[in-house]
């Protein structure tokens, strides 16, 4: 788990990341078993500036809030992704799955 504020963790299935976020992913990401899900905005933008992005999932929902924080904010490099699969809700939803283009 990473946070800025939390010293301690209270239930026995997680654990609190002791190193920088970059460090702690890459060896998380050295580790067997299941992909590391995140979805804190803000946790994503820092690992999409770090490159630590394997696969990004967004879903699209047929409504305009007419507000709302950015989704992309404060990335100074363009980034290029492909679309590797998408599924269909019918409701209208989309959830689109795409992985980092090698450049």
């Amino acid at each position: 788990m990473f946070s800025r504020t939390m010293k301690t963790v209270d239930w026995a299935s997680a654990t609190l990341a002791q190193q920088d976020l970059h460090e702690e992913v890459l060896a998380l990401k050295q580790q067997s078993g299941n992909p590391i899900l995140v979805g804190s905005r803000s946790l994503i933008l820092q690992l999409l500036h770090l490159q630590l992005i394997d696969e990004l999932q967004l879903c699209l929902y047929p409504v305009v809030a007419g507000s709302g924080l950015p989704l992309f904010e404060n990335l100074n490099d363009r980034m290029m992704f492909n679309l590797v699969n998408h599924k269909t809700f019918t409701g209208g939803a989309l959830l689109l799955y795409y992985q980092p283009k090698n450049e």
